[in-house]
């Protein structure tokens, strides 16, 4: 799937991406996802930055066996000049009710003023992995964020703008199923904004063992 988000809506609840069969969700009830023809704007709270708030859609899709699956996604931030904390994620959840709970994600803290740095986190579930600083110079252009999953080997890989994060690497249980991706804010106002989001897959070749050598003397 993929979604550039060339279309107006006031809500995409219920709307289907670019490209894609299916329909993305609108969670909870106290923030919205609107397109503006360029971009979606996650908005917690109606936009009083001052506030906690929590929105997040998702997109169900089968996670398939001995498949290669990368997850992109493309964020604007705008500095939130207030002394509460953001962050805007993304990632897998199992089932229909798109459960993180042992899925791999990601999120990227929101700045209070343009000059601050900040940080990237990696998680499986709410087991954190890592982090990255998030130099203020970085939020002067878009960040991509990506994360990798090959259901074959279990091999969970993370990415901020095409940087491989290698300490972050992760094996998990093999998994097939109806599964989703997901966006979501925790308490950023208007200060988050997502360009582009995709979702690849391709077939993975299983190795063969090759038999071993016949003895004899």
């Amino acid at each position: 799937m993929q979604d550039n988000f060339h279309y107006k809506t006031d809500s995409i609840d219920g709307h289907s991406p670019t490209k894609g069969n299916e329909a993305w969700k609108l969670w909870f009830d106290v923030g919205t996802v609107a397109t503006d023809g360029t971009q979606a704007s996650l908005t917690t709270n109606n936009g009083k930055e001052g506030d906690e708030g929590h929105v997040k859609i998702s997109y169900p899709f089968d996670l398939a066996g001995d498949t290669l699956y990368t997850l992109k996604v493309t964020f604007q931030f705008k500095p939130k000049h207030t002394e509460n904390g953001g962050w805007a994620g993304f990632g897998f959840g199992s089932g229909e009710d798109c459960n993180s709970e042992k899925e791999p994600w990601m999120f990227v803290d929101t700045q209070r003023e343009s000059t601050d740095d900040t940080f990237c986190h990696a998680l499986v579930g709410q087991n954190e992995l890592g982090g990255v600083v998030m130099h203020a110079d970085d939020y002067a252009r878009p960040i991509t964020a990506k994360i990798t999953r090959n259901t074959s080997t279990g091999e969970t890989q993370y990415y901020i703008n095409d940087e491989a994060q290698v300490d972050w690497t992760q094996k998990l249980p093999a998994s097939i199923g109806r599964y989703a991706i997901f966006v979501e804010a925790m308490n950023c106002g208007t200060a988050v904004k997502v360009t582009n989001i995709t979702l690849t897959a391709e077939p993975v070749k299983k190795q063969l063992t090759k038999p071993a050598p016949a003895g004899g003397h």
